[in-house]
């Protein structure tokens, strides 16, 4: 079956001015990629708000697809941890 681990995807933000590094940790939808784009580039748009995803706030829970319908991210099974087998 799906399980979270398949829809988590780090959002990592370089640039030749970026002096200091940051760490979140949190859930962001990827529906807020396009807004995330416009925070970096300044482009802007009338239909879709910047969203900056180290300070903006997401209450909306993270939905994904299963492969029949939208369910929430948390409603799927962690990823099992694989250990090497001893021997082979």
């Amino acid at each position: 079956g799906h399980v979270q681990g398949g829809y988590s995807v780090p959002l990592i933000i370089t640039a030749s001015d970026i002096t200091s590094h940051q760490s979140v940790s949190r859930k962001i939808s990827a529906r807020h990629f396009a807004g995330i784009f416009q925070w970096l580039t300044g482009i802007r748009t009338e239909n879709i708000p910047p969203f900056n995803p180290l300070t903006d706030e997401d209450n909306e829970p993270v939905m994904v697809f299963n492969g029949e319908r939208n369910v929430l991210a948390d409603s799927l099974k962690p990823q099992p941890l694989i250990l090497p087998v001893k021997g082979k």
